[in-house]
């Protein structure tokens, strides 16, 4: 999953974020000056953590994603939940 989001992304840069409080992020992705962020869970629709919250600020993201496994019309599949502070928007793929 990693590997293709790198891929749609093809960011400038790319790497792994983690903090000695625990807090990290799976895929910091910086491109034409837009800090976008992207969290791997295996959860069914997690929420947003204090984690992601500290990501989000110290990072000064302008988006996270947070990618989940979900069940689709024609089977399994992982869903994009993005969180743009108070405004949520899903979407499957």
């Amino acid at each position: 999953m990693l590997e293709h989001e790198l891929r749609l992304a093809a960011p400038d840069e790319a790497c792994f974020w983690a903090t000695h409080n625990g807090a990290e992020l799976d895929l910091p992705m910086f491109k034409s000056g837009q800090r976008v962020g992207v969290k791997f869970k295996h959860a069914d629709v997690p929420g947003v953590t204090r984690s992601m919250q500290i990501a989000m600020s110290d990072l000064q993201l302008n988006r996270l994603y947070v990618v989940y496994p979900c069940t689709l019309r024609r089977g399994t599949g992982w869903c994009h939940h993005q969180d743009w502070g108070n405004r949520p928007s899903a979407g499957c793929r």
